[in-house]
């Protein structure tokens, strides 16, 4: 969800699917040199380990709410983002929370007391619909999934979107458009 956010607001994206091949790992960690101001990493140790070298500190980092401690130190502790993400109604949310240092700011995201708050959760056979309310106001939100997790991370791409200040237009864009 965030890549479309991205791109529906003119943003560059650099998508690495292979960082095994040595032309495009030099490619991208050149990019994120010049330009770090958002990342977005999946479970690859090697990579967290290169960029922490780089010394290289992205704006915005988001933790999966079923992220162990482990994990969660690598890129909270390790990246030292200027912001983090997290699920407040995760199992792991008091965990990831306290690996927080001074002078990071943690935005939550969930269905109770959180910045991005989502409501009116209604699953069916084949679709979820939910309100989310956050500083941008009031959204609605159907995505095709059965799987409530997925509400989360909407919200969380939604989050980092908004932190970056991607426009509304592109984020409704998204929102609207990503399924079909």
């Amino acid at each position: 969800m965030l890549r479309e956010i991205l791109l529906a607001d003119g943003r560059s994206i650099i998508d690495i699917a292979n960082l095994g091949q040595r032309e495009e790992q030099r490619l991208f960690m050149k990019s994120v040199t010049n330009t770090p101001s958002w990342l977005l990493i999946r479970a690859d140790s090697a990579l967290f380990a290169a960029i922490a070298a780089m010394h290289v500190h992205p704006m915005i980092a988001a933790i999966a709410e079923n992220c162990d401690k482990e994990q969660a130190n690598r890129v909270i502790r390790g990246l030292h983002p200027q912001r983090v993400v997290l699920c407040a109604d995760g199992a792991m949310f008091e965990t990831q929370a306290r690996l927080i240092q001074k002078g990071t700011t943690m935005i939550t995201v969930g269905q109770g007391r959180a910045k991005y708050q989502i409501k009116a959760l209604q699953p069916s056979a084949s679709s979820i619909m939910f309100s989310l309310i956050s500083p941008l106001g009031r959204q609605e939100v159907t995505i095709p999934s059965v799987d409530e997790q997925s509400v989360c991370e909407i919200a969380m791409a939604v989050a980092i979107a908004n932190e970056l200040g991607c426009t509304q237009n592109a984020l409704m864009y998204a929102l609207q458009h990503a399924w079909k």
